[in-house]
This record gives structure tokens, sequence and C-alpha cells, in this order.
């Protein structure tokens, strides 16, 4: 018969000392690259601990945002275990298995969507069963990529590294400016078979091709027209094939705002993007 498919690559298990304990966990000072050290501790199986997280600021400990990540994490994984101290500014993390599955998540707004979908995109390629994954929150800021600039590029990016094996689509059913819950995302992918090889992107080559998306919400769709307009009228000084497509929503919770996010795609496959939002 046919051989069975070879199971997903997953993270190595927690490291032991001799009488088979886990190990102490890794321990940080303060919030910076609270994010990545999740991530990696999911990969790792390595349990961490921040301490001092903003002990002197205004709104001293964890922020809701990074809260709401932990509760992400949480959901994706199986016998993870967060301890949070009263004051917020010591958190310890011990991760569990790393699950995926079919969730939804409310996404505290003071963070774009972005900054959850780079989280779960690095751990897609991992999980024991496919993602499919439903975010509601604000998807364009300032602060984060935007989830157009998210399926454009980041999504494009991990399905070259892992050789179209994890496959990941990002769908945007609807938008919203910054500070806004309205907002909604479906993140789906597959996890990769087998070990993944090595990816060289070293030749930048040169723009063959702009595209783009114009957005608004509870505003005058004359804002989209104009954006498109003007983008195009830079683009076109240097460049024939240049494509914006315009968006304006009624989204009733998802606030007031526009915006737009241009991708920049060279001859060598490589991708430059960038966002502006109101």
């Amino acid at each position: 018969g046919a051989p069975s498919p070879s199971p997903p690559p997953t993270p190595p298990p927690p490291r032991h000392h001799a009488d088979g304990q886990t190990p102490p966990p890794l321990r940080f000072t303060g919030a910076a690259h609270f994010r990545h050290r999740l991530v990696l501790s999911t990969l790792a199986g390595r349990p961490v601990r921040f301490t001092s997280i903003r002990p002197v600021a205004g709104a001293p400990g964890l922020s809701p945002p990074e809260v709401s990540l932990l509760r992400l994490l949480d959901k994706l994984t199986s016998g993870t275990r967060i301890d949070i101290d009263e004051t917020g500014t010591a958190v310890a993390y011990r991760p569990g298995l790393l699950v995926g599955g079919t969730l939804e998540h409310e996404c505290h707004p003071g963070r774009g969507l972005g900054y959850y979908l780079e989280a779960l995109l690095m751990l897609a390629p991992f999980t024991k069963t496919p993602l499919d994954v439903t975010l509601r929150g604000a998807t364009h800021t300032t602060a984060d990529l935007s989830v157009d600039s998210v399926a454009s590029v980041s999504v494009p990016l991990l399905r070259r590294l892992t050789l179209g094996r994890v496959a990941p689509a990002l769908r945007v059913v609807r938008r919203s400016a910054a500070g806004f819950a309205g907002g909604q995302v479906v993140l789906t992918a597959k996890p990769a078979r087998g070990p993944l090889p090595p990816v060289e992107l070293l030749d930048a080559g040169l723009i063959k091709r702009v595209r783009g998306a114009a957005w608004a919400n509870k505003v005058s769709p004359g804002y989209v027209n104009r954006m498109v307009d003007t983008a195009r009228g830079v683009f076109n000084a240097l460049l024939a094939d240049v494509f914006l497509f315009a968006d304006a929503g009624r989204n009733r919770e998802g606030g007031a705002g526009y915006g737009c996010s241009l991708l920049a795609e060279s001859t060598t496959g490589c991708l430059l993007v960038c966002d502006w939002a109101h």
C-alpha cells in the first residue's frame, strides 16, 4: 500500500536534568521582545518567567494586548500554564503541547491584528493539526502591520520559506480603524510535513509591479478614489503595471478611518510593503 504521510515536525521536548525534572525557567527582566520570547518558548517547550514589567509606568504591568496574546497562545496549546501576579509586573509561562485546530479569539484593539497574526504565522508550521483561526480586532493601526500587508507579504513569505507545505491563507472579512475591534480576519494553514529545507533569498532584483489596497470605513468613498488616483499618478511615471484595489465599507463597529497599503514585487519575487492609516 501507499506509505503513510510523515508526521509534522514538532518542537523538541523540554530538556531535563538528570533527575528527570523540567529545568528552571529562563528569566527575563522587563517586557522587551515579549511576543517573540513567548513564541520561542512555545516552540522549544522551555518555560520562561518575566519580572519587573513596567514597574514604574503610569499603567504598570502587562498591557491588555499582551494579556490577550497570552490567552491566544493558551487556546492554541494544550496543558499550558500561565501565572500572573496581582500587579501584572511578573508572569510565568510554561508552554504545553502546540495543538492548533479551529478557534476564535477577540484581540484587544490596543494593537492591530498584525501583532497577533505574526505570532500565529511563526507557530503555524509546527502545530499538530491544521490551523483555522478567526481573529476579531483592529485591522489597521499605526503601530503594527496591517492585515493587507500580512496577507500580501508575510503569508507569501511563509509559503516560500516552507516550499508551499504550510499553504497559509488570510482572508479579510471586515476592516476597522485603529482602536476599534470591529475588524475580522480568518487565517488557515496546515502543518509542514518533514524537515524544512534551507532557503536562500539574496537577490533583491528590480521592481516590476505595484499592487495595493485603499480602504475607508464610515467616511466618504471619495477618500478612496483620491488615494488610488494619487498613488497611480506617482507609480505610473515609473511602471506600467500598477493596480490598486478600492474598498469603501460601512462597518458600524469598525470606527471611522481610511488608509492605504502598497506592495512592490521584484523580478526575483522579493516583496516590499508600506502602510498608511488615519
